[in-house]
C-alpha cells in the first residue's frame, strides 16, 4: 500500500490556518517567526513537488542528450559532475544518518535506508495527490482506516 496523501494535505491546511490571525497565534507565531515557520513548510511543500522533476532531468540528459539553453561546453561538464558528486554526497549522507537513527533506536530496519530514494519519490506521489485533491476537492477528508486488519 503506498502513502496517503493525507500527511502533505494536512501540513498544507496547517499552513493556511496559520496564515488567518499570525499575530493572534501563539508568541511562537509572531510575524518575524511566522515567516520562518511559512518559509520552513513552504519548502518542505515545494521540495517534495520538484524532487522528480531533478530525476526527469537528469534521464532527459542520460537519454537524449538534452540539456539546459546556455550550457558551455567547458563549465558544462565541471557542473555536471559538481551536480552529480552533490546528489551522490546527499543521498548517501541521509542513508547514513538513516540507518544510525534505525539502530540507535534498536530498530533492525537500518537495511530499509538504502531504499530511501525511492521513500521520497512516493513521497512526492502523495504530494502530487494531495494537490490534485486540494484542486478537485478541497474539503475532502480522506480518513486512515483503524481496526480493519485481522488481529493474529
Amino acid at each position: 500500500m503506498w502513502a496517503s496523501a493525507r500527511d502533505v494535505e494536512i501540513t498544507d491546511q496547517g499552513e493556511r490556518v496559520a496564515r488567518m490571525d499570525e499575530v493572534g497565534l501563539h508568541p511562537a507565531f509572531q510575524p518575524a517567526r511566522a515567516l520562518g515557520f511559512h518559509v520552513y513548510l513552504g519548502g518542505l511543500i515545494l521540495s517534495t513537488l520538484v524532487h522528480p522533476l531533478f530525476y526527469a532531468a537528469v534521464a532527459a540528459d542520460i537519454v537524449f542528450g538534452l540539456r539546459p539553453a546556455g550550457y558551455a561546453d567547458t563549465l558544462g561538464p565541471t557542473l555536471r559532475g559538481i551536480a552529480a558528486v552533490n546528489l551522490g554526497a546527499g543521498y548517501l549522507c541521509s542513508i547514513v544518518v538513516g540507518m544510525i537513527a534505525a539502530r540507535r533506536r534498536g530498530h533492525r530496519l537500518a537495511l530499509s535506508a538504502l531504499v530511501m530514494p525511492v521513500y521520497w519519490l512516493l513521497i512526492s506521489l502523495a504530494a502530487y495527490r494531495a494537490l490534485w485533491q486540494l484542486y478537485k476537492d478541497p474539503y475532502l477528508w480522506e480518513k486512515t482506516p483503524h481496526g480493519l486488519a485481522d488481529e493474529p
